[in-house]
Protein backbone atom coordinates (compact mmCIF):
# COMPACT_ATOMS: atom_id res chain seq x y z
CA UNK A 1 0.00 0.00 0.00
CA UNK A 2 1.30 3.45 -0.94
CA UNK A 3 -0.09 6.52 0.78
CA UNK A 4 -0.92 9.37 -1.58
CA UNK A 5 0.01 12.75 -0.20
CA UNK A 6 -3.18 14.63 0.55
CA UNK A 7 -5.31 12.27 -1.56
CA UNK A 8 -5.62 9.18 0.65
CA UNK A 9 -4.06 5.75 0.16
CA UNK A 10 -3.31 4.48 -3.33
CA UNK A 11 -3.36 0.70 -3.65
CA UNK A 12 -0.79 -1.30 -5.60
CA UNK A 13 -3.70 -2.59 -7.71
CA UNK A 14 -4.43 0.94 -8.81
CA UNK A 15 -0.80 1.37 -9.83
CA UNK A 16 -0.85 -1.88 -11.78
CA UNK A 17 -3.93 -0.65 -13.67
CA UNK A 18 -1.92 2.56 -14.35
CA UNK A 19 -4.80 4.94 -14.06
CA UNK A 20 -3.79 8.61 -13.83
CA UNK A 21 -6.30 11.08 -12.46
CA UNK A 22 -9.19 8.65 -12.99
CA UNK A 23 -8.46 8.01 -16.68
CA UNK A 24 -6.73 5.22 -18.57
CA UNK A 25 -3.30 6.09 -19.91
CA UNK A 26 -3.39 5.81 -23.67
CA UNK A 27 0.09 6.85 -24.65
CA UNK A 28 2.77 5.61 -26.96
CA UNK A 29 5.39 3.17 -25.73
CA UNK A 30 8.46 4.94 -24.33
CA UNK A 31 11.95 3.63 -23.64
CA UNK A 32 13.03 5.26 -20.37
CA UNK A 33 16.67 5.48 -19.26
CA UNK A 34 16.70 6.33 -15.53
CA UNK A 35 20.01 7.57 -14.06
CA UNK A 36 20.34 7.21 -10.28
CA UNK A 37 23.41 7.59 -8.03
CA UNK A 38 22.91 4.41 -5.95
CA UNK A 39 20.71 1.43 -5.16
CA UNK A 40 19.23 3.34 -2.22
CA UNK A 41 17.75 5.85 -4.64
CA UNK A 42 16.43 2.95 -6.70
CA UNK A 43 14.55 1.64 -3.66
CA UNK A 44 13.22 5.14 -3.09
CA UNK A 45 11.77 5.23 -6.62
CA UNK A 46 10.52 1.63 -6.63
CA UNK A 47 6.85 2.62 -6.81
CA UNK A 48 7.61 5.08 -9.64
CA UNK A 49 9.37 2.30 -11.56
CA UNK A 50 6.40 -0.03 -11.03
CA UNK A 51 4.04 2.68 -12.32
CA UNK A 52 6.11 3.13 -15.48
CA UNK A 53 6.34 -0.63 -16.09
CA UNK A 54 2.65 -1.19 -15.43
CA UNK A 55 1.92 1.48 -18.05
CA UNK A 56 3.77 -0.67 -20.59
CA UNK A 57 6.98 1.37 -20.90
CA UNK A 58 10.49 -0.07 -21.07
CA UNK A 59 12.76 1.02 -18.21
CA UNK A 60 16.53 0.69 -17.80
CA UNK A 61 17.98 1.95 -14.49
CA UNK A 62 21.65 2.96 -14.60
CA UNK A 63 23.43 3.31 -11.25
CA UNK A 64 26.64 5.27 -10.84
CA UNK A 65 29.73 3.15 -10.33
CA UNK A 66 30.72 2.26 -6.77
CA UNK A 67 33.74 0.26 -5.62
CA UNK A 68 32.74 -3.34 -4.95
CA UNK A 69 29.89 -3.34 -7.47
CA UNK A 70 26.23 -4.01 -6.77
CA UNK A 71 25.59 -6.23 -3.74
CA UNK A 72 23.08 -8.96 -4.50
CA UNK A 73 21.12 -8.59 -1.26
CA UNK A 74 20.63 -4.89 -2.07
CA UNK A 75 19.34 -5.56 -5.60
CA UNK A 76 16.84 -8.33 -4.85
CA UNK A 77 13.94 -5.90 -5.36
CA UNK A 78 15.24 -5.05 -8.83
CA UNK A 79 15.79 -8.73 -9.59
CA UNK A 80 12.14 -9.26 -8.72
CA UNK A 81 11.12 -6.44 -11.07
CA UNK A 82 13.29 -7.96 -13.80
CA UNK A 83 11.57 -11.34 -13.39
CA UNK A 84 8.10 -9.81 -13.35
CA UNK A 85 8.56 -7.29 -16.16
CA UNK A 86 10.49 -8.34 -19.30
CA UNK A 87 10.92 -4.65 -20.19
CA UNK A 88 12.86 -3.83 -17.01
CA UNK A 89 16.60 -4.05 -16.47
CA UNK A 90 19.26 -2.41 -14.34
CA UNK A 91 23.03 -2.14 -14.42
CA UNK A 92 25.96 -0.27 -12.94
CA UNK A 93 27.91 2.18 -15.07
CA UNK A 94 31.61 1.67 -15.64
CA UNK A 95 33.94 3.79 -13.49
CA UNK A 96 34.78 7.27 -14.68
CA UNK A 97 38.54 7.60 -15.10
CA UNK A 98 38.91 10.55 -17.49
CA UNK A 99 41.18 13.41 -16.42
CA UNK A 100 38.52 16.10 -16.74
CA UNK A 101 36.50 14.61 -13.88
CA UNK A 102 38.96 16.27 -11.46
CA UNK A 103 38.66 19.94 -12.55
CA UNK A 104 34.99 19.34 -13.41
CA UNK A 105 34.22 18.21 -9.86
CA UNK A 106 36.20 21.12 -8.38
CA UNK A 107 34.34 23.68 -10.50
CA UNK A 108 30.93 22.18 -9.68
CA UNK A 109 31.64 22.14 -5.94
CA UNK A 110 32.85 25.75 -6.18
CA UNK A 111 29.65 26.82 -7.90
CA UNK A 112 27.56 24.94 -5.33
CA UNK A 113 29.31 26.91 -2.60
CA UNK A 114 29.03 30.21 -4.47
CA UNK A 115 25.24 29.95 -4.76
CA UNK A 116 24.91 30.34 -0.96
CA UNK A 117 26.21 33.91 -1.26
CA UNK A 118 23.27 34.82 -3.48
CA UNK A 119 19.90 36.32 -2.58
CA UNK A 120 17.67 34.07 -0.53
CA UNK A 121 20.54 32.52 1.44
CA UNK A 122 21.36 35.31 3.88
CA UNK A 123 20.05 33.30 6.85
CA UNK A 124 21.42 29.91 5.85
CA UNK A 125 24.71 29.84 7.74
CA UNK A 126 24.75 26.06 8.39
CA UNK A 127 23.97 25.30 4.73
CA UNK A 128 26.70 27.66 3.56
CA UNK A 129 29.19 26.07 5.96
CA UNK A 130 28.31 22.59 4.67
CA UNK A 131 28.83 23.75 1.08
CA UNK A 132 32.08 25.45 2.13
CA UNK A 133 33.47 22.17 3.51
CA UNK A 134 32.91 20.53 0.11
CA UNK A 135 34.42 23.37 -1.93
CA UNK A 136 38.10 23.25 -2.95
CA UNK A 137 40.43 24.92 -0.48
CA UNK A 138 41.93 27.22 -3.10
CA UNK A 139 38.46 28.53 -3.99
CA UNK A 140 37.58 29.12 -0.33
CA UNK A 141 40.78 31.14 0.01
CA UNK A 142 40.03 33.08 -3.16
CA UNK A 143 36.66 34.26 -1.84
CA UNK A 144 38.23 36.03 1.13
CA UNK A 145 40.57 38.07 -1.10
CA UNK A 146 39.69 41.22 -3.04
CA UNK A 147 37.91 41.61 -5.36
CA UNK A 148 36.19 38.23 -4.93
CA UNK A 149 35.15 38.91 -1.36
CA UNK A 150 32.69 41.45 -2.74
CA UNK A 151 29.52 40.73 -4.70
CA UNK A 152 30.83 42.07 -8.02
CA UNK A 153 33.93 39.87 -7.83
CA UNK A 154 31.83 36.82 -6.92
CA UNK A 155 29.59 37.50 -9.91
CA UNK A 156 32.62 37.68 -12.19
CA UNK A 157 34.17 34.43 -10.98
CA UNK A 158 30.75 32.76 -11.01
CA UNK A 159 30.24 33.77 -14.64
CA UNK A 160 33.68 32.41 -15.56
CA UNK A 161 33.19 29.12 -13.69
CA UNK A 162 29.76 28.56 -15.24
CA UNK A 163 31.24 28.99 -18.73
CA UNK A 164 34.06 26.57 -17.91
CA UNK A 165 31.69 24.05 -16.36
CA UNK A 166 29.40 24.20 -19.41
CA UNK A 167 32.38 23.40 -21.64
CA UNK A 168 33.72 20.47 -19.61
CA UNK A 169 34.41 17.51 -21.93
CA UNK A 170 31.82 14.75 -21.55
CA UNK A 171 33.23 11.25 -20.99
CA UNK A 172 33.04 8.97 -24.01
CA UNK A 173 31.58 6.21 -21.83
CA UNK A 174 28.49 8.35 -21.17
CA UNK A 175 28.03 9.12 -24.87
CA UNK A 176 28.52 5.46 -25.81
CA UNK A 177 26.10 4.25 -23.13
CA UNK A 178 23.27 6.55 -24.20
CA UNK A 179 23.95 5.92 -27.91
CA UNK A 180 23.88 2.15 -27.30
CA UNK A 181 20.46 2.12 -25.61
CA UNK A 182 18.78 4.89 -27.69
CA UNK A 183 16.20 5.94 -25.08
CA UNK A 184 13.10 7.94 -25.86
CA UNK A 185 13.56 9.98 -22.68
CA UNK A 186 16.30 10.31 -20.06
CA UNK A 187 15.23 10.63 -16.40
CA UNK A 188 17.67 11.90 -13.78
CA UNK A 189 17.53 12.21 -10.00
CA UNK A 190 18.55 13.94 -7.80
CA UNK A 191 21.05 16.06 -9.89
CA UNK A 192 21.56 18.52 -6.99
CA UNK A 193 24.10 16.59 -4.89
CA UNK A 194 27.22 18.68 -4.18
CA UNK A 195 29.63 18.30 -7.09
CA UNK A 196 27.25 15.96 -8.93
CA UNK A 197 28.33 14.93 -12.43
CA UNK A 198 24.80 13.88 -13.45
CA UNK A 199 24.59 16.94 -15.67
CA UNK A 200 26.76 15.03 -18.17
CA UNK A 201 23.85 12.63 -18.75
CA UNK A 202 21.51 15.52 -19.49
CA UNK A 203 23.98 17.24 -21.82
CA UNK A 204 24.66 14.05 -23.73
CA UNK A 205 20.94 13.43 -24.14
CA UNK A 206 20.38 17.01 -25.25
CA UNK A 207 23.14 16.74 -27.86
CA UNK A 208 21.43 13.60 -29.19
CA UNK A 209 18.05 15.40 -29.28
CA UNK A 210 16.68 13.21 -26.48
CA UNK A 211 14.38 14.97 -23.97
CA UNK A 212 15.18 14.81 -20.26
CA UNK A 213 13.25 14.83 -16.98
CA UNK A 214 14.54 15.82 -13.56
CA UNK A 215 12.59 14.18 -10.72
CA UNK A 216 13.13 15.95 -7.40
CA UNK A 217 13.81 13.21 -4.88
CA UNK A 218 13.21 14.87 -1.51
CA UNK A 219 11.58 17.90 0.02
CA UNK A 220 14.81 19.77 0.77
CA UNK A 221 16.72 19.08 -2.44
CA UNK A 222 16.07 22.40 -4.14
CA UNK A 223 16.71 24.64 -1.14
CA UNK A 224 19.55 22.92 0.71
CA UNK A 225 21.86 21.23 -1.80
CA UNK A 226 23.76 22.07 -4.98
CA UNK A 227 22.75 24.16 -7.97
CA UNK A 228 20.93 23.03 -11.11
CA UNK A 229 23.17 24.18 -13.96
CA UNK A 230 21.44 22.40 -16.86
CA UNK A 231 17.80 23.04 -17.70
CA UNK A 232 15.86 19.76 -18.15
CA UNK A 233 13.07 19.51 -20.67
CA UNK A 234 10.67 19.18 -17.71
CA UNK A 235 11.20 19.05 -13.95
CA UNK A 236 8.83 17.05 -11.74
CA UNK A 237 8.51 18.64 -8.29
CA UNK A 238 6.27 17.82 -5.35
CA UNK A 239 4.15 20.94 -4.92
CA UNK A 240 3.83 24.65 -5.65
CA UNK A 241 6.38 25.47 -2.95
CA UNK A 242 9.02 23.50 -4.86
CA UNK A 243 7.90 25.18 -8.09
CA UNK A 244 8.77 28.51 -6.47
CA UNK A 245 12.16 27.17 -5.27
CA UNK A 246 13.01 25.77 -8.70
CA UNK A 247 12.22 29.09 -10.39
CA UNK A 248 13.54 31.49 -7.75
CA UNK A 249 16.64 29.65 -6.52
CA UNK A 250 17.71 27.74 -9.64
CA UNK A 251 16.41 29.92 -12.46
CA UNK A 252 14.33 27.22 -14.16
CA UNK A 253 11.63 28.49 -16.55
CA UNK A 254 8.22 28.26 -14.82
CA UNK A 255 6.66 26.50 -17.82
CA UNK A 256 9.18 23.67 -17.44
CA UNK A 257 8.38 22.89 -13.79
CA UNK A 258 5.41 20.59 -13.07
CA UNK A 259 4.04 19.70 -9.60
CA UNK A 260 3.11 16.00 -9.48
CA UNK A 261 2.03 15.48 -5.86
CA UNK A 262 3.54 13.09 -3.35
CA UNK A 263 3.15 9.50 -2.22
CA UNK A 264 4.77 7.30 0.42
CA UNK A 265 6.87 4.30 -0.52
CA UNK A 266 9.22 2.16 1.61
CA UNK A 267 8.76 4.58 4.50
CA UNK A 268 9.77 7.69 2.50
CA UNK A 269 7.80 10.51 0.95
CA UNK A 270 8.44 10.60 -2.79
CA UNK A 271 6.97 12.14 -5.96
CA UNK A 272 3.68 10.48 -6.89
CA UNK A 273 4.15 7.75 -9.51
CA UNK A 274 1.11 8.63 -11.69
CA UNK A 275 2.19 12.27 -11.81
CA UNK A 276 5.77 11.33 -12.77
CA UNK A 277 4.34 9.00 -15.42
CA UNK A 278 2.38 11.86 -16.98
CA UNK A 279 5.46 14.12 -17.00
CA UNK A 280 7.64 11.45 -18.65
CA UNK A 281 5.03 10.67 -21.31
CA UNK A 282 4.57 14.36 -22.00
CA UNK A 283 8.32 14.93 -22.20
CA UNK A 284 8.91 12.01 -24.59
CA UNK A 285 6.82 13.81 -27.22
CA UNK A 286 8.81 17.06 -26.86
CA UNK A 287 11.24 18.25 -29.51
CA UNK A 288 14.67 19.10 -28.11
CA UNK A 289 16.87 21.97 -29.25
CA UNK A 290 20.51 21.66 -28.19
CA UNK A 291 21.87 24.64 -26.28
CA UNK A 292 24.86 26.63 -27.44
CA UNK A 293 26.75 26.82 -24.14
CA UNK A 294 30.01 24.92 -24.30
CA UNK A 295 29.96 24.13 -28.03
CA UNK A 296 33.13 26.09 -28.78
CA UNK A 297 34.91 25.66 -25.45
CA UNK A 298 34.49 21.87 -25.16
CA UNK A 299 36.66 20.89 -28.18
CA UNK A 300 39.26 23.44 -27.08
CA UNK A 301 39.46 21.86 -23.62
CA UNK A 302 39.79 18.43 -25.21
CA UNK A 303 42.88 19.71 -27.03
CA UNK A 304 44.29 20.93 -23.71
CA UNK A 305 44.13 17.46 -22.11
CA UNK A 306 47.94 16.91 -22.32
CA UNK A 307 48.44 20.25 -20.57
CA UNK A 308 46.02 19.18 -17.83
CA UNK A 309 47.93 15.93 -17.39
CA UNK A 310 51.13 17.90 -16.84
CA UNK A 311 49.49 20.47 -14.53
CA UNK A 312 47.68 18.09 -12.17
CA UNK A 313 50.77 17.19 -10.10
CA UNK A 314 51.34 20.92 -9.51
CA UNK A 315 47.71 21.78 -8.75
CA UNK A 316 47.02 18.84 -6.43
CA UNK A 317 50.37 17.39 -5.32
CA UNK A 318 49.01 15.44 -2.34
CA UNK A 319 46.18 13.83 -4.27
CA UNK A 320 48.53 13.06 -7.16
CA UNK A 321 51.01 11.47 -4.75
CA UNK A 322 48.21 9.37 -3.23
CA UNK A 323 47.10 8.28 -6.71
CA UNK A 324 50.68 7.35 -7.64
CA UNK A 325 51.11 5.35 -4.43
CA UNK A 326 47.77 3.64 -4.90
CA UNK A 327 48.54 2.83 -8.52
CA UNK A 328 52.00 1.54 -7.59
CA UNK A 329 50.53 -0.74 -4.96
CA UNK A 330 47.97 -2.08 -7.38
CA UNK A 331 50.51 -2.49 -10.17
CA UNK A 332 51.67 -6.06 -9.26
CA UNK A 333 48.08 -7.24 -9.10
CA UNK A 334 47.30 -5.57 -12.42
CA UNK A 335 50.43 -7.01 -14.02
CA UNK A 336 49.41 -10.46 -12.77
CA UNK A 337 45.92 -9.92 -14.14
CA UNK A 338 47.30 -8.80 -17.52
CA UNK A 339 49.66 -11.82 -17.56
CA UNK A 340 46.75 -14.18 -16.84
CA UNK A 341 44.70 -12.51 -19.55
CA UNK A 342 47.58 -12.87 -22.01
CA UNK A 343 48.01 -16.54 -21.09
CA UNK A 344 44.31 -17.18 -21.52
CA UNK A 345 44.39 -15.33 -24.82
CA UNK A 346 47.46 -17.32 -25.96
CA UNK A 347 45.79 -20.59 -24.93
CA UNK A 348 42.65 -19.59 -26.76
CA UNK A 349 44.62 -18.67 -29.86
CA UNK A 350 46.57 -21.97 -29.68
CA UNK A 351 43.30 -23.85 -29.29
CA UNK A 352 41.83 -22.02 -32.27
CA UNK A 353 44.96 -22.76 -34.33
CA UNK A 354 44.75 -26.46 -33.34
CA UNK A 355 41.07 -26.59 -34.25
CA UNK A 356 41.80 -24.86 -37.55
CA UNK A 357 44.62 -27.33 -38.29
CA UNK A 358 42.29 -30.24 -37.52
CA UNK A 359 39.62 -28.75 -39.75
CA UNK A 360 42.12 -28.30 -42.58
CA UNK A 361 43.41 -31.85 -42.12
CA UNK A 362 39.91 -33.26 -42.10
CA UNK A 363 39.10 -31.22 -45.19
CA UNK A 364 42.25 -32.49 -46.97
CA UNK A 365 41.35 -36.10 -46.04
CA UNK A 366 37.84 -35.57 -47.32
CA UNK A 367 39.20 -34.15 -50.58
CA UNK A 368 41.51 -37.17 -51.01
CA UNK A 369 38.66 -39.60 -50.39
CA UNK A 370 36.50 -37.68 -52.83
CA UNK A 371 39.23 -37.81 -55.49
CA UNK A 372 39.62 -41.57 -54.94
CA UNK A 373 35.88 -42.04 -55.24
CA UNK A 374 35.80 -40.01 -58.44
CA UNK A 375 38.71 -42.03 -59.91
CA UNK A 376 36.99 -45.31 -58.95
CA UNK A 377 33.76 -44.16 -60.57
CA UNK A 378 35.68 -43.11 -63.68
CA UNK A 379 37.35 -46.58 -63.92
CA UNK A 380 34.00 -48.26 -63.41
CA UNK A 381 32.42 -46.16 -66.17
CA UNK A 382 35.37 -46.92 -68.46
CA UNK A 383 35.10 -50.65 -67.76
CA UNK A 384 31.36 -50.54 -68.35
CA UNK A 385 31.88 -48.79 -71.70
CA UNK A 386 34.51 -51.38 -72.70
CA UNK A 387 32.21 -54.26 -71.75
CA UNK A 388 29.35 -52.67 -73.68
CA UNK A 389 31.62 -52.29 -76.72
CA UNK A 390 32.65 -55.95 -76.54
CA UNK A 391 29.02 -56.99 -76.21
CA UNK A 392 28.06 -54.98 -79.31
CA UNK A 393 30.99 -56.53 -81.23
CA UNK A 394 29.88 -60.07 -80.24
CA UNK A 395 26.34 -59.29 -81.37
CA UNK A 396 27.59 -58.05 -84.78
CA UNK A 397 29.77 -61.13 -85.21
CA UNK A 398 26.85 -63.42 -84.33
CA UNK A 399 24.63 -61.62 -86.81
CA UNK A 400 27.29 -62.09 -89.58
CA UNK A 401 27.44 -65.84 -89.00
Amino acid sequence: MIDGGGTGPVSSTAIEEHRVGGREVASAWVKVLFFLPSVEYGRLFESVLRTLLAAGHQVLVAFDHHTGGLVQRETRHFDELRRRYPDFDYRQLSPRNDLWRIPGSAIRRSLDYLRYFGPGYAETGPLRERARERAPRVFRTLLVLPPFRWELGRRLIGWLLRRLEAGMPIPRRVKAFIAEHEPGVVVISPLVEFGSAQGDYMRTAEAARIPSVLVVASGGDLASKGAIRDVPTLTAVWNESQVDEAVRLHGLPPERVVPVGTARSNGHEIPAGPGVLQVIERTAATEVVARREGRLLRPLLWLLTPLLLAALPLLRPRATARDVIRTTRRLPKRIGKWARMRRRKAKGQARERGEEARRQKAQATHQKLEMRRQKLEARQRKAARAEAKKERQRLREGAGD
